[in-house]
C-alpha cells in the first residue's frame, strides 16, 4: 500500500512538472508570436500613412454604389475598429483592434 501511495506521489509530482513546462513553452510561444506581429504593426504603419495620403485626394461620385457602401459603413461606428488595451504591451503603443 505505502509503495502505491509512493508511485502516486511520484506521478502527480511528474504530471505538474510536464504541466508546468508545457504551459511555460505555450506562453513563450505566444509572447514571440505577439513580438513578431507588433513588429509586423511597426513595420506596416508608414506605409499605411502613405496610402492614405497618395489616395486621401480621391472622392467617390454621389449616387454610386461605391459612394452608397462609403456611406453606410460611415454610419455604423460599432462596426468601425476600435483601439484596445492588451496587458501583455501595458504602456506601450499598440496596433491591435477590436471587430
Amino acid at each position: 500500500m505505502a509503495k502505491i501511495a509512493l508511485l502516486n506521489a511520484e506521478a502527480a509530482k511528474n504530471i505538474k512538472s510536464l504541466i508546468a513546462e508545457t504551459t511555460d513553452n505555450v506562453t513563450q510561444g505566444n509572447l514571440t508570436m505577439v513580438n513578431e506581429l507588433a513588429g509586423s504593426s511597426d513595420v506596416l504603419k508608414p506605409r499605411v500613412e502613405e496610402l492614405q495620403k497618395r489616395t486621401g485626394k480621391f472622392r467617390l461620385i454621389e449616387g454610386t454604389p461605391a459612394a452608397r457602401v462609403a456611406e453606410e459603413a460611415a454610419l455604423r461606428p460599432e462596426k468601425q475598429r476600435q483601439r484596445v488595451k492588451t496587458s501583455v504591451l501595458r504602456d506601450q503603443e499598440n496596433y491591435w483592434y477590436s471587430f
